[in-house]
């Protein structure tokens, strides 16, 4: 897919776009975030900060393979234009540092409630149940 060249279209639109937010709603968290664009190196270096397997690496580069080779649907009573996928960052997460801050800052109170035998472990399942896919 390549990216669009075309420039914005709706006034309407571009004037909520191009104005400065004003709600004060701010997450402040320190992160580390790839440049925008993607490629193959992309696809690895995303795959490298997971430490994911290699069978998954490659799993994903050959469905970005096939990805490119698609063409934009044209959807039907709808005039969208095309996506720049090459404006969009595809990783960013908090530094490592913050995030044991975070759950040691949380985990005595949780792990006290979870240790209540009225309290099934499973219910808090970041802090007790090491199999949960969730990460922080």
């Amino acid at each position: 897919m390549q990216p669009s060249n075309k420039k914005k279209s709706n006034p309407d639109i571009e004037k909520y776009i191009d104005q400065n937010y004003e709600y004060g709603f701010v997450t402040d968290i320190e992160s580390e975030t790839i440049p925008p664009g993607l490629d193959e190196s992309v696809i690895r270096l995303i795959s490298s900060k997971k430490n994911e397997p290699e069978f998954l690496l490659e799993w994903r580069l050959k469905a970005f393979r096939h990805w490119q080779k698609m063409k934009t649907p044209k959807w039907a009573q709808l005039n969208i234009g095309d996506i720049d996928f090459q404006s969009i960052s595809y990783f960013s997460k908090p530094k490592q540092e913050n995030a044991p801050k975070f759950i040691n800052k949380y985990a005595a109170k949780y792990k006290t409630a979870a240790d209540k035998p009225s309290c099934v472990p499973d219910t808090i399942p970041i802090i007790t149940n090491p199999a949960c896919p969730i990460e922080l």
